[in-house]
């Protein structure tokens, strides 16, 4: 369960508000951020858009958050949709794909607001867990193990963009790696967990970005069409379903 909050609707006091109250919650799970940089990157976004997910357990506490944006830059000389989020969740609700819902709903409400107008996530990804759900549900994901080589059109999409949000080259060896500072901390339980993972995208995701425990983030780009969006949502839908049954065959 959880709250939902439209941050475009607070001021910015009141957003700050919300950032000391997660800010806890936010140093259990990452190292390398204080408060102020916390308050500034993630909840004063000059995003045209931006929605803010608290998930809590069963007892009402908070064990992760989500904050979407959808940003406007322009590309080619036409605007484009780029969805962006921070995401953070406790080591035991991590790749359970709950801010499916959410993200979805995000996505598919500007789309229908815009529907002729190009729309990508863009991600410079610092955990395996959040790259391994994105090429689950995604049609197309770059890099990928399926496109390890970025196409040219969506390889200058994601330099202008890197260069529009800021996102600093980490490794001139690694073009996709990108200086983030943000740390997961992780136990050396979960870090074995990742690291022996037979999932050819968690494989994938830690020989692009090695340092990923060091606060290095992958670039990823996905395009989201209205029907990639529907079909991420049958999968998901498919995910839970799938699960519930394997549950009850169990029971």
């Amino acid at each position: 369960m959880g709250d939902t909050i439209d941050l475009s609707t607070l001021s910015a006091d009141e957003r700050s508000r919300l950032a000391r109250e997660l800010y806890g919650l936010h140093s259990e799970i990452f190292a390398g951020v204080d408060l102020d940089a916390f308050d500034r990157y993630v909840f004063q976004s000059p995003a045209r858009e931006s929605a803010l997910r608290v998930y809590r357990d069963a007892a009402g506490e908070p064990v992760g958050y989500f904050v979407a944006h959808v940003y406007e830059p322009t590309f080619r000389g036409r605007p484009v949709a780029v969805c962006r989020g921070e995401v953070g969740f406790r080591s035991g609700a991590r790749g359970k794909n709950v801010i499916a819902t959410f993200a979805l709903g995000v996505a598919l409400r500007y789309k229908l607001r815009h529907p002729t107008r190009p729309m990508y996530y863009l991600g410079a990804l610092v955990h395996p867990s959040s790259y391994a759900q994105l090429t689950r549900y995604a049609d197309r994901v770059y890099p990928s193990p399926a496109t390890p080589t970025t196409p040219e059109a969506e390889a200058e999409l994601l330099a202008s963009l890197s260069e529009h949000f800021g996102l600093s080259a980490s490794d001139p060896g690694r073009p996709l790696v990108r200086k983030i500072g943000w740390t997961t901390r992780v136990t050396a339980e979960e870090r074995r967990h990742w690291h022996e993972h037979e999932s050819p995208a968690v494989r994938f995701f830690l020989r692009e970005n090695p340092g990923y425990d060091r606060g290095e983030g992958l670039l990823t780009l996905a395009p989201l069409t209205m029907g990639g969006l529907v079909r991420m949502a049958a999968r998901f839908v498919g995910s839970k379903l799938s699960r519930k049954l394997g549950l009850r065959a169990r029971a």
